[in-house]
């Protein structure tokens, strides 16, 4: 297949599923910041922040040779895209327990978690701002997170969750340098 303009074989704009094959996490001082490599030989750089999921792939510019930009390729909010799994799996049975309509349910969930996000941003920022971790995040939870985004894509797509156009598959990782 020729080189598209990005230097990847397909189109600019074009994405395929992406498969990284190889990741390592930045440095220790930053638990939940990696980077790595495509089977296509793309870079990538992933971050969890404040409870949501960014993965961005390095591609050519069109500025000329040498020149590269970041595109984000995936922004989520796991623990929120997983609570919407649930709901959607289990919506009969949630619906007669609580006794209330699913998006009802759903909207409290988003509440609840996004309450406890603020608790803490608002850790990180208050008096004790700079003495605390910041959450780490494992490469299990990690590779978890994107195969419940890959297993229900297309239900995440239709209820407008997958927070990116195409499946990501973590295939390989080290935590050394």
């Amino acid at each position: 297949m020729q080189n598209g303009p990005n230097g990847h074989g397909r189109p600019s704009g074009e994405l395929g599923k992406i498969e990284i094959v190889r990741l390592r996490r930045v440095s220790h001082s930053q638990p939940a910041a990696w980077e790595g490599t495509t089977r296509d030989n793309r870079r990538v750089h992933i971050s969890y922040r404040f409870g949501e999921l960014n993965i961005e792939v390095r591609e050519n510019a069109h500025a000329g040779p040498g020149w590269h930009s970041w595109r984000s390729i995936l922004r989520i909010r796991p623990e929120w895209m997983l609570a919407e799994i649930h709901a959607e799996e289990h919506a009969e049975a949630l619906v007669k327990y609580h006794r209330m309509p699913l998006p009802l349910i759903k909207s409290r969930l988003r509440m609840e978690l996004e309450q406890r996000l603020l608790g803490e941003i608002r850790a990180l920022n208050g008096p004790a701002a700079g003495k605390g971790k910041p959450r780490g995040v494992s490469f299990w939870e990690l590779r978890e997170w994107l195969e419940a985004r890959n297993t229900h894509f297309e239900l995440l797509r239709r209820l407008g969750a997958a927070g990116g156009p195409v499946p990501i598959a973590l295939l390989a990782w080290s935590d050394g340098g």
